[in-house]
């Protein structure tokens, strides 16, 4: 018996040692569906298991040097880093993963509600919009969690071709953070199936929190930085430091504004603040956790003319329609127009953004943003109407013409 158990303990490390490695990606987007500024890793598994030293790494058969704890870390997808990636550790190779990082953004949108922020305390949670054009049959949703991912767990009563939106409450947990992302499950080839973005929510167990609006930001975006304190505290003075060194505060002080982003602002950011609260009269200088800053060039952007409502994008090849975005004044929620040209009329005081659509894959950068009041809103509406009935006033006139002149012709032949 001890014999039969030794041969088959032999075997198995035997067929272990013969298996193939395998490149896998974390979190588990599909490797033809990967977009610009997407936070992803590659990690080389033998079996069920991840290698994490002793790694080997290519990508179209040229050796990388940025290798870390045997995984390639991407902290910022962008077009360069498509390719054929290999592993190689222990004189065994995995086959090739060919990865596609898309110069757009998802058509899919997977955004936080109510300006929640994307830091927040230990336990913590907020909410999310689910937003899928086409409809949310066969759409389910994930988050990381350690090394590995999880479901969702949602009410599939939501989840069909009828819905094209659904509220999701995502924790955040207790240690790191999660990153959320939503996929279709049944969509073939599997490689290529539809996404939405992800989303990072940050778990903090500081009393100081720093937000940043946007991570990576695009060049020449405008970013926010926010010191904020737990609870809503009020916060009486803030300082913002960038790899170690203290920044200019700007007229608020509570935010720091960086106005069209470049590479030159990337770098490691905290923040301290002194605030006030019920239990005691202040509390100085309580130092927020890092955050990351990293900024790419991005996909093409939209650009949208405020007075004529009209959108447009020059670098956008292959666009085919436009996707229209509104916030209604005095909300918060963006809500998406069932409109789909270059050109829209006024639905309504609040702001708009649009975006070119690349047929069913994703879309270009939001736009510029509109804000139109209530007296301008009224603007295109009353043009609109204006142009129709000098329209018809002209027909009227041309017809009352034709007529008078038949009748005179007539009665000069009789």
């Amino acid at each position: 018996m001890d014999m039969n158990l030794f041969i088959l303990s032999v075997f198995l490390l035997f067929a272990r040692g013969r298996g193939n490695l395998k490149v896998s990606l974390f979190p588990g987007f599909p490797p033809g569906r990967l977009f610009v500024a997407d936070e992803v890793t590659l990690r080389c598994k033998d079996g069920g298991s991840v290698l994490t030293g002793g790694v080997t790494w290519y990508r179209n058969g040229s050796e990388l040097s940025n290798i870390k704890n045997g995984m390639v870390e991407i902290a910022a997808a962008t077009v360069s880093d498509s390719g054929r990636y290999t592993c190689e550790s222990g004189g065994k190779k995995s086959l090739d993963m060919e990865i596609t990082v898309q110069d757009m953004v998802p058509l899919a949108m997977l955004l936080v509600l109510n300006r929640a922020k994307t830091v927040v305390g230990k336990g913590g949670a907020v909410l999310m919009e689910l937003y899928v054009e086409d409809g949310l049959t066969d759409w389910w949703c994930r988050y990381t969690e350690g090394d590995g991912e999880k479901w969702l767990p949602l009410l599939p009563d939501k989840w069909t071709n009828h819905n094209r939106s659904v509220v999701i409450h995502a924790d955040v947990g207790q240690e790191g953070g999660r990153i959320f992302w939503c996929m279709n499950t049944k969509e073939k080839p599997k490689e290529q199936r539809p996404r939405s973005n992800a989303v990072k929510l940050t778990a903090t167990e500081k009393m100081v929190m720093l937000q940043i609006s946007q991570r990576p930001a695009w060049s020449g975006d405008t970013v926010s930085l926010s010191c904020d304190v737990k609870g809503g505290a009020q916060v009486d003075k803030a300082v913002f430091y960038k790899d170690g060194k203290e920044i200019k505060q700007d007229a608020s002080k509570d935010t720091f504004l960086i106005s069209n982003a470049a590479k030159s602002d990337q770098g490691v950011y905290t923040c301290n603040a002194t605030h006030t609260s019920e239990d005691a009269p202040t509390h100085n200088n309580m130092l927020s956790d890092q955050q990351v800053l990293t900024v790419i060039d991005g996909p093409p952007q939209a650009h949208l003319d405020c007075t004529s409502l009209t959108c447009t994008c020059q670098s956008c090849s292959g666009s085919n329609s436009y996707r229209w975005h509104h916030v209604p004044h005095g909300q918060t929620r963006i809500e998406v127009l069932e409109e789909f040209g270059s050109y829209i009329s006024s639905k309504g005081a609040g702001n708009y953004s649009c975006s070119a659509k690349f047929n069913s894959i994703g879309r270009s950068r939001h736009s510029n943003e509109c804000v139109l009041t209530e007296n301008e809103s009224k603007g295109p509406t009353f043009i609109v109407l204006l142009v129709v009935g000098l329209f018809v006033a002209g027909m009227l006139t041309l017809l009352v013409t034709l007529f008078l002149t038949l009748f005179i012709c007539r009665r000069l032949k009789n």
